[in-house]
């Protein structure tokens, strides 16, 4: 059977032990909670703050957690998203609240 449109997978024995490895190490640390979809953000000055990050698109769920104490009794959400970053609206606030987020989507 001719393989249409695609060329077949590189398999050969001396790359597959190292291909399986690196699968593995992959999933352990996938198990262990590092799965790359993190960063932090302290808010800005103004009432909105644009966070950039090549992971965000427009359909990502992200998800806060303060990480100070200015951030804790700060209301914030997130007003757009985009491929590359996305805007968190808040209060203007002269402290600096802090905090991570997690991408997924």
């Amino acid at each position: 059977m001719a393989n249409v449109g695609h060329p077949p997978p590189n398999l050969h024995y001396a790359d597959w032990p190292s291909a399986v490895s690196a699968l593995a190490r992959s999933i352990r640390s996938v198990l262990r909670g590092e799965t790359n979809n993190v960063g932090s953000f302290t808010l800005g000055s103004g009432s909105t703050t644009t966070v950039t990050d090549t992971r965000a698109h427009i359909n990502s769920v992200i998800t806060f957690s303060p990480t100070n104490a200015a951030a804790a009794g700060t209301a914030i959400y997130v007003s757009t998203k985009n491929d590359g970053s996305f805007v968190v609206t808040h209060a203007p606030d002269p402290d600096a609240g802090t905090f991570d987020y997690a991408l997924s989507g």
